[in-house]
């Protein structure tokens, strides 16, 4: 790891990220540290016993220096010490510790006011308190001063009805808002079960006790509800049948309502809040947030807290009292005789009725950031040999010589919010160490969870985190280093993994794929893949890729874009781009409808189809469908599989993480393909700065809802500082031992005897293509009179240009050698390869003929496939027998070299898995045929059997044959037809169809006909199979009138009799 020597505060003032609030200004670097950690609010104690075991010496403690921080601010504690003075370990400091109630919970929502639920974190109970020595005397517990004030025998009590059963916007319970914004927003929390305007009523009851009447102090209701369905909600409501205000509130927004409520409802202990909705729409649904209530109660001693509106003396000696109004400034009551306090006005006072002890102490040290780093990886302690492998060759040469820095989500969260887990930490992290004058990478090496329903319970999957829900990497960074709010400032890619091995995995492939160069022609093949599910959506989705296709032929890249489209309105329809795959493609971009496992053009798990064999071809993947994207729950994704399989998949994967809409992903499409093959200033651009670049530009329109959506939700899986593309200069291409081709310009004669010969070979372009630029290439003949150079000026091309050169002839001939860019007037990105040569010591041989090589026409005709299941071409989705077997016939006009180029494969599952079947494969009559056979023994169920081939010149099937049956494991009624109808004697035969279905076929199969006075006219027995059946019958001997068809299936134990009358004209 590149390392460098220098003194890196991450905390002082005068850091120049310090004037915003990073969260990190409080911590004292030379300082000391133990974290405790609490869950429960109440009055904790810490003895010296445990900062012991949390690894310090109390010889070396002052204790009037202790001091405890929580959210970055001193603490008052009680630090007690024995008569020595010195902190012992029976010693203890003692701190109002409190659980976590999302504290920095309203900084990840917009507007910050916009959190919902102010009683419950998002993301955990736990909070985290800071103990030191520090260099100056610590903040303490201090008395209040002692006044004089009226003694009363009450306290303001307080009950509240807290709800939090619900995510109030989940898929899976309730309904969402038409469009969901990553960043938490109004309406989105923890809240109570929905309930239904359907409802003629609903009550709610607050308990209370030991109410004081006639004090003169207010009885107060607070009441939060929550907007749960997509409309205006009306809800009229009463208090103990006394009818209140009607209730109005929009859509999924927080309404708040304050009353005060008379003291004459305020009997039999409890308060009877009813609802009565009016409902606005088909679903109009709602919850219950919370309910508060506050009122003078008695004081008792089960009371868990006293509070006061007005200073008040009491009569109190059920335990200490602590004023925690103001957690930082703890401060016990005065005292003015025995058990009669003296309470500030508007405060809470805790009972300690115990004290607690600590959920967990941890030894402490803060880490220190080199912020001068430039490539960060934020991992898993439990991923960390991955990560350190990733670090290092990043920081190699062959890696880019990044200033590399590995960190994990723990440290940041200690950081820079305060020891709380939030997400918040990342984009604080982003903002210290920003720079104005370079890009900054951030490789997010760990599974996150988003899904609000597990987000506290799993934290331990929540390797590395992501921000909101739907997750957004883009957020995580968004804002910071002068960036919109909406754009991220570091470059940022992740890999969802949870293992060394599966990181291990993916480095091998980027080294791979970085090791053989950046300009590979394979790179301008290009796949538009999409789907839909009626016509329109099948045409719009074409279409929309059909527009921005131009872009990848015709800009820089140069390519060559295969279109494969949905034919059907299947819901999953499988797709074979194996072929495609397996010899190269740059980019494949899918447009269409999809989920986290599946889109419906299925190419399958890359893992789980042998047919794929990529090695060192790994394509970036583009997916435009509902949540492929998604990485952030327990599920197994597609494009995660296509990631971390070795040696073959893909390198990298943008893709939504939620919902995708038409009209905001095409846009978002087209400024990425814009700035990837168009934009001359992104051609150098790594995938991670590619990303950033586009929701730069996008960033005018982050007024529309849904592009701003789009913006957040596009997720780069991936090493963000790939550079996939060659797009900053051309990389002319001549092998060293390619063809260079001689033809005789007169063929009347041979090569020797022309007067001029026709040299010609093929460039290649595997970098950058310009339209409008030009590159030389020279031709040099060496013979045995002389040495001639000839130069040619050439418009640039996309990917291959035939090079023509009509010279003199004389002499022998002894060498030809074409050469690129000669005097490397263009700049490109290798010089290596621009040469290739064709050596001659054979030319009385050679110039005999009127060509080299003799046979110049090449094979580009595919061959031709025939397929049966049991002797027939069955039609999609029929039926097939148990033991059907498959014949298959591969013809060419070439003869075969060998029979391992016919392959067949069976998928049971949609064509999520092909399994490859085993194929008897001869040669035919002439080895211009091939032949395979195998006998199929197949469980009930749904099948899709796909084969591919190819001829010697490697010429492919046109269209990978596909078809789908289906094997019953239950007979069915046997279903027939006869037609046309009617028919017509001597001048059509009439055909018979009939479906068999059960797993094997039947014993046997005749039928006959009959006319209306019984004699027999036809009886034949059919060689019958399982699926679909046509028999022909001849009407010569049917003169005009009625007949009768008898079908009889002989099924073993029983058989089935089919009767039809058909006419005859």
């Amino acid at each position: 790891m590149k390392t460098r020597h220098l003194a890196i505060l991450l905390l002082l003032p005068l850091l120049a990220n310090s004037q915003s609030n990073l969260g990190n200004e409080w911590i004292r670097p030379n300082q000391n540290y133990i974290k405790i950690l609490t869950t429960e609010d109440g009055i904790y104690r810490v003895y010296g016993s445990e900062i012991i075991t949390a690894g310090w010496e109390l010889s070396q403690i002052t204790p009037d220096n202790l001091q405890l921080f929580f959210l970055g601010k001193e603490m008052a504690i009680e630090v007690s010490v024995g008569n020595d003075g010195r902190f012992d370990e029976q010693d203890f400091i003692a701190f109002y510790g409190q659980r976590n109630k999302g504290f920095l919970d309203s900084l990840v929502y917009r507007p910050f006011s916009a959190r919902m639920n102010a009683e419950q974190s998002l993301f955990s109970d736990e909070s985290a308190y800071f103990l030191t020595e520090g260099t100056q005397t610590g903040k303490r517990v201090e008395k209040e001063s002692l006044e004089d004030y009226p003694v009363r025998s009450y306290h303001i009590g307080q009950t509240s009805l807290n709800f939090k059963e619900q995510y109030s916007f989940n898929n899976i319970i309730g309904l969402l808002p038409n469009l969901q914004q990553s960043y938490y927003e109004e309406g989105e929390g923890w809240t109570g079960e929905f309930l239904s305007a359907d409802s003629v009523s609903i009550t709610k009851t607050i308990p209370f006790s030991g109410f004081v009447n006639n004090t003169g102090e207010k009885v107060n209701l607070m009441l939060q509800l929550n907007g749960r369905s997509g409309n205006v909600h009306r809800l009229s409501w009463d208090i103990d049948g006394i009818s209140q205000d009607t209730l109005v509130f929009d859509h999924f927004d927080k309404h708040v309502v304050r009353i005060e409520v008379p003291e004459n409802l305020i009997i039999d202990g409890k308060l009877n809040l009813t609802f009565y909705p009016i409902k606005n729409a088909e679903y109009d649904w709602f919850s219950i947030t919370q309910i508060k209530l506050t009122y003078p109660q008695q004081i008792t001693a089960s009371d868990e807290y006293l509070n006061t509106n007005q200073a008040t003396e009491i009569f109190w000696g059920g335990g200490e009292l602590l004023n925690v109004k103001d957690p930082w400034s703890v401060s016990k009551p005065a005292l003015r005789n025995t058990n009669q306090y003296a309470l500030v006005g508007q405060s809470s006072y805790l009972i300690n009725k115990g004290h607690k002890t600590p959920d967990r102490i941890e030894p402490f040290e803060f880490r220190n950031i080199n912020s001068l780093a430039n490539y960060y990886i934020l991992t898993a302690p439990e991923l960390k040999s991955g990560a350190e492998a990733f670090s290092g060759y990043r920081s190699s040469a062959a890696g880019g010589s990044y200033d590399t820095e590995i960190l994990y989500t723990q440290e940041l969260y200690d950081l820079f919010t305060y020891g709380f887990r939030n997400p918040l930490a990342i984009n604080r992290f982003s903002e210290y160490v920003a720079s104005q004058n370079e890009t900054k990478f951030l490789f997010l090496l760990g599974r996150p969870v988003t899904f609000p329903d597990v987000l506290k319970e799993w934290q331990d999957q929540d390797l590395v985190p992501s921000l909101g829900y739907p997750g957004s990497d883009v957020l995580l960074t968004a804002g910071t280093g002068g960036k919109g709010p909406n754009v991220q400032d570091m470059a940022t890619g992740r890999m969802n993994v949870t293992t060394n091995a599966e990181i291990i995995n993916y480095l091998n492939k980027v080294k791979e794929t970085e090791a053989q160069g950046i300009a590979q022609e394979w790179k301008k093949n290009v796949l538009h893949l999409s789907g839909g599910k009626s016509t329109f959506e099948i045409e719009s989705l074409a279409s929309m890729l059909k527009n921005i296709k131009p872009q990848a032929e015709n800009g820089f890249l140069g390519g060559e874009v295969k279109e494969f489209r949905k034919k059907t309105f299947a819901e999953v329809e499988p797709v074979d781009i194996t072929n495609e795959v397996n010899r190269g493609v740059g980019l494949i971009t899918f447009a269409g409808h999809g989920s986290s496992n599946v889109i419906d053009l299925n190419i399958g798990y890359s893992s789980k189809n042998a047919a794929y064999d990529n090695k060192g071809k790994y394509p970036v993947m583009y997916f435009n469908g509902c949540g492929v994207g998604n990485v952030f729950y327990r599920y197994d994704p597609l494009t995660t599989d296509w990631l971390i399989t070795p040696d073959k998949g893909a390198i990298a994967v943008f893709a939504n993480s939620f919902w995708s809409y038409l009209f905001s992903t095409q846009v978002f499409l087209n400024s990425f393909y814009e700035n990837l093959f168009v934009n001359p200033e992104a051609a150098s651009l790594t995938l991670g700065e590619l990303h950033m670049k586009v929701n730069e530009d996008l960033s005018i329109l982050e007024t529309n809802p849904f592009i701003k959506a789009n913006m957040h939700q596009v997720v780069l899986q991936g090493d963000p500082a790939i550079r996939m593309f060659p797009l900053d200069a051309p990389d002319y291409v001549l092998y060293k031992d390619q063809d260079i081709i001689l033809k005789a310009t007169d063929t009347s004669k041979p090569l020797s005897q022309n007067d001029e010969i026709l040299f010609e070979t093929i460039l290649g372009n595997f970098g950058k293509y310009d339209s409008t630029a030009v590159v030389d290439v020279e031709l040099e003949i060496q013979t045995s009179e002389s040495t001639d150079r000839y130069i040619q000026t050439i418009l640039d091309f996309k990917r291959w240009d035939t090079l023509q050169f009509s010279v003199p002839a004389s002499g022998v001939l002894e060498k030809v050698t074409f050469t690129a860019n000669p005097q490397q007037t263009v700049q490109e990105i290798s010089l290596e390869n621009n040469t290739a040569e064709l050596v001659i010591n054979n030319w009385d041989e050679m110039g005999a003929g009127t060509s080299f090589p003799a046979n110049l026409i090449p094979d580009i005709v595919a061959p031709l496939l025939s397929v049966k299941l049991d002797g027939r071409q069955v039609v999609n989705k029929d039926n097939v027998g148990k033991t059907a077997v498959l014949a298959i016939s591969l013809i060419d006009e070439n003869s075969f070299d060998n029979t391992n180029v016919l392959r067949a494969s069976i998928s049971a599952d949609a064509g999520n898995l092909f399994i490859p079947l085993q194929l008897n494969v001869v040669f035919g009559e002439t080895s211009n045929i091939l032949l395979g056979t195998s006998n199929l023994n197949l469980e009930p169920g749904y099948y899709i059997l796909r084969i591919q081939g190819e001829d010697a010149s490697g010429n492919t099937l046109a269209n990978p044959y596909f078809i789908e049956f289906s094997v019953s494991a239950e007979r069915s009624q046997t279903e027939m037809t006869i037609s046309p109808s009617p028919l017509i004697t001597n001048q059509r035969d009439g055909l018979l169809t009939f479906k068999l279905v059960d797993i094997q076929k039947p014993r046997q199969v005749d039928y006959s006909i009959v006319d209306i006075l019984g004699r027999v006219v036809i009886h034949e027995e059919v060689e019958a199979h399982i699926g679909q059946n046509e028999v022909s019958f001849s009407t010569k001997l049917m003169p005009p009138g009625t007949y009768f068809l008898k079908l009889m299936v002989d099924w073993r134990d029983e058989t089935e009799v089919l009767n039809r009358m058909f006419f005859v004209h």
